[in-house]
């Protein structure tokens, strides 16, 4: 992606959390919502900026610049809460990434799929495009040079994932601290007990 437009997106990104409107959940909807004139107007200008960039990428065959362009646009629109068109810029996304051998397009698009599905309560379906994400990483893993953290992220996605029948709970221990969360999730993910057994175990001991 572009130096300059990844910075549009990330300048555009947090205008829509600073609203506190932002995310899967909230953003622009069809029942009427709004991120505010000012966040909407940049949004929208985003949206125009990164069709031309698919544009021209289409124009000299980028296949990496298609591929980056529908990723972004699929995030734009998932932020405004349009999941029908995220899902769809998604799915081209992915298909070059597919085609391509794009590793990192072909992680996050995983991980972005199953955000798409948690936030249509498809929590099975969410898990599995984790668990693509988590086994893609493995894969990749001595392709792709100094990617701890994206390994770490991908292991907690993919357990998060498998809490579709405990999700309540699963949102309440994500208040705890960052270190403490971390290690929760993933001994919960490499034991593969059930999530709310293990809270309920641990609350009682």
């Amino acid at each position: 992606m572009h130096n300059g437009n990844r910075r549009r997106l990330h300048k555009a990104l947090q205008v829509i959390e600073v609203s506190g409107k932002g995310g899967i959940e909230g953003g622009i909807s069809k029942s009427g919502g709004s991120v505010g004139d000012n966040g909407f107007t940049l949004i929208s200008g985003l949206v125009l900026n990164f069709k031309t960039y698919l544009s021209l990428s289409e124009e000299c065959n980028d296949a990496y610049g298609i591929c980056n362009a529908h990723f972004a646009l699929s995030e734009i629109y998932k932020r405004l809460g349009d999941l029908e068109k995220s899902t769809d810029a998604l799915t081209k996304c992915q298909k070059q990434a597919q085609e391509n051998g794009f590793w990192f397009q072909k992680i996050f698009s995983s991980i972005s799929y199953g955000q798409l599905e948690t936030a249509k309560r498809n929590y099975l379906k969410a898990h599995e495009y984790f668990e693509t994400s988590y086994r893609t990483m493995v894969i990749s893993e001595k392709i792709i040079p100094n990617i701890t953290d994206l390994h770490k992220l991908c292991r907690v996605m993919c357990g998060v994932g498998r809490a579709h029948r405990s999700f309540n709970v699963l949102i309440s221990a994500l208040q705890a601290p960052p270190e403490m969360k971390m290690s929760e999730l993933l001994t919960w993910r490499n034991t593969g007990v059930l999530f709310l057994q293990k809270l309920q175990r641990n609350k009682t001991t």
